[in-house]
């Protein structure tokens, strides 16, 4: 995968949790078409850059809480 394909889901990525109901990793990888391990690679990432990345369970769906730029 290139660089921009990567940073261009990413951004969708956080465009869906921003928006809410996103749902599980396996609708959200789908949404992005790419595999489950890839979506928790991204999630994984998006973390590192300091964005809070949760997993509601009884909504069953990722969320974006506040950014922090630090």
């Amino acid at each position: 995968m290139n660089y921009i394909n990567k940073k261009e889901k990413l951004e969708y990525l956080i465009e869906l949790m921003n928006k809410g109901n996103c749902g599980n990793a396996a609708q959200l990888a789908g949404r992005l078409g790419v595999s489950e391990r890839t979506l928790k690679n991204y999630l994984s990432t998006l973390r590192e850059m300091g964005y809070k990345v949760i997993y509601d369970q009884s909504a069953k769906t990722y969320l974006l809480l506040n950014y922090e730029n630090s």
